[in-house]
């Protein structure tokens, strides 16, 4: 039985795990050991199901459709990554680097705690996989001297807003990318560019399989 996911639903296939994610929800769903029965769209937009139980299930849940909606952007992932910026020393902080950096933290003060997931990312269409531009390099190295000072650093999902927030959203090469892995379960999140990892390491990021990017 073929289904679709709606719009607000993202799916990956972890080795032999099927991994929802409902960004209307704030929610991840695991399918253990859902390789044989579940085969996904080349562009993760629906899947093939063998089992047509399984199917009413995700229909009646509201995590499938019956029908294809309108394509995502957001189902459209960057290159995979294979670099990061981790080894790049961070030169001095330049007039207004502290100053913007606290306006972009005021903002997300309030944002990441009253805004559902949905709220966060946005919805655009895929960029071109360009390198970043020098200067979104330079915030993404400075970033990691500025992070301590703030009141709050967060999990992943905090602080690749706030650096995405910080580098402004003119850079089209930035993509904040969402991946997952299983036994155990972690979600994070990351920001890209290209196949270059912006504000982590590459080895870190490799263990997760990606399923959405903003």
């Amino acid at each position: 039985m073929q289904i679709w996911w709606p719009q607000h639903v993202f799916a990956v296939m972890h080795e032999r795990d099927l991994v929802l994610l409902d960004i209307r929800q704030n929610s991840y769903f695991v399918l253990p050991n859902a390789e044989a029965q579940i085969a996904l769209d080349a562009d993760a937009s629906g899947a093939v199901l063998l089992d047509a139980e399984l199917a009413a299930e995700l229909l009646q849940s509201g995590l499938a459709a019956a029908n294809a909606g309108p394509p995502s952007g957001l189902r459209v992932l960057p290159p995979a990554p294979m670099g990061d910026l981790f080894d790049r020393a961070a030169g001095p902080l330049q007039a207004g680097d502290i100053s913007s950096f606290l306006v972009a933290l005021a903002g997300m003060a309030w944002r990441y705690k009253l805004a559902p997931l949905r709220g966060l990312v946005r919805e655009r269409p895929a960029a071109v996989p360009l390198s970043p531009s020098a200067e979104t390099t330079r915030r993404s190295v400075a970033f990691r001297r500025l992070l301590p000072w703030a009141p709050f650093q967060g999990q992943c999902l905090y602080r690749a807003a706030l650096l995405r927030d910080w580098i402004g959203r003119g850079d089209e090469s930035v993509r904040w990318v969402f991946g997952v892995s299983t036994w155990p379960f972690a979600a994070h999140c990351w920001l890209q560019a290209g196949d270059l990892v912006l504000n982590d390491r590459l080895s870190h990021v490799r263990r997760y399989s990606r399923l959405m990017a903003a």
